[in-house]
């Protein structure tokens, strides 16, 4: 009879404890997931304002930028944010047949870009002149993702270990028309 009563409480306790990963665990990964995709069109919404403003208007100030870190910073995730500028060239090709000649204009007009990133951007926004300054068909991007890890990624590393740490990324650029005229 005791053997019984011992088959009994065991069952009893893994019943008790699918009880709680059916009731409790679940629905706070429900709410984790849930909160991570809010929190990434947070994000994504706050990044394409700031960077289709800087296309429009053609320079990002330091008040630009803080207003977009102030505006980030209210989802409590800390994220690595990555600027980046491609700034179109341009340069005539010219063709030289022998050394003694002047080069011959091809006709033709070589596009390259130069690329600049958050360190020379944010060098000029806060310790230059306050101002970065684009030209018409640069190209402008932000790339941010998270270094935290989330609730809903605590959660799901609980069931599988294989979760990227990075769940909410976000990549957002364009090139600069502006429209503004400065």
């Amino acid at each position: 009879m005791e053997a019984r009563y011992v088959g009994n409480s065991f069952e009893k306790t893994v019943d008790i404890l699918i009880v709680v990963v059916v009731f409790f665990l679940f629905p706070l990964l429900y709410y984790g997931l849930k909160h991570d995709t809010l929190t990434q069109n947070v994000v994504l919404a706050e990044t394409t304002e700031f960077v289709d403003t800087v296309r429009t208007q053609g320079y990002i100030t330091k008040s630009m930028y803080d207003s977009y870190l102030a505006d980030i910073d209210q989802t409590h995730i800390i994220g690595d944010i990555q600027l980046e500028h491609k700034k179109l060239l341009l340069e005539p090709e010219y063709r030289i047949n022998t050394t003694e000649e002047a080069p011959v204009f091809t006709g033709n007009v070589l596009k390259y870009y130069a690329k600049f990133y958050s360190f020379e951007i944010l060098g000029e926004l806060y310790e230059g002149s306050g101002t970065y300054y684009f030209n018409d068909g640069d190209y402008f991007s932000i790339d941010i993702s998270n270094r935290s890890e989330t609730l809903g990624t605590k959660l799901l590393r609980m069931i599988n270990t294989n979760i990227p740490d990075t769940c909410i990324q976000v990549k957002y650029g364009g090139s600069i028309r502006n429209w503004e005229g400065n």
